[in-house]
């Protein structure tokens, strides 16, 4: 994929668990920088450690709350996820309504919508194909009923500023290497577009 400045992007996949590094390297650049942690079953090879969920930059989810399989429990699952987001970095983005409105929301839920859409339209294609808007692969399905493995490109958008913050922010999105969650990417993309 192409190389995307970090500073003119919101939201990055990353497989490094090295998390504090990464916060003394890229902090200097935004005024946060945050951490969405996706671990999955007990094997330590697809688990960051447990201690990293202590930070208040990391939120850290389990694959198992990201699955769905229809539209009803997608919606759940985005307002349980950005439930869990509001609460763990309410120290930063503090109790603005309008920054996670209902359009907000909504544009997640449509960006995620999208993603599953895209995947059930390359099933016929080889694993090997990868959408480059959404990161799914060809050959899977749904993304939220199959979590799938998702490549490591960053994912760009506007930098991550809110005017009326007067801020500026970064979101990893961590997951150990072949566990990266296209939900979570897909859906922080969405909440900030």
């Amino acid at each position: 994929g192409m190389m995307i400045p970090i500073d003119r992007t919101i939201v990055s996949r990353t497989t490094c668990s090295d998390i504090l590094r990464m916060y003394k390297k890229f902090r200097p650049m935004f005024d946060e920088v945050f951490f969405v942690i996706t671990n999955s079953g007990k094997d330590p090879e697809n688990r960051f450690s447990d201690e990293l969920c202590e930070y208040s930059n990391v939120l850290c989810l389990e694959q198992e709350e990201l699955v769905y399989t229809n539209k009803e429990q997608m919606a759940a699952v985005a307002r349980n996820v950005i439930t869990k987001f509001r609460s763990n970095f309410d120290f930063f983005f503090g109790d603005n309504p309008e920054l996670f409105d209902e359009t907000k929301q909504s544009n997640a839920i449509s960006r995620l919508e999208a993603m599953s859409e895209v995947a059930m339209r390359i099933l016929d294609k080889s694993f090997d194909y990868v959408d480059g808007k959404y990161g799914v692969h060809g050959g899977v399905g749904s993304p939220g009923a199959v979590e799938i493995i998702a490549t490591a490109p960053t994912i760009a958008s506007p930098k991550g500023t809110f005017d009326k913050l007067g801020k500026s922010f970064h979101i990893f999105q961590a997951s150990p290497p072949g566990t990266a969650s296209v939900v979570v990417t897909n859906w922080l993309m969405g909440l900030f577009e």
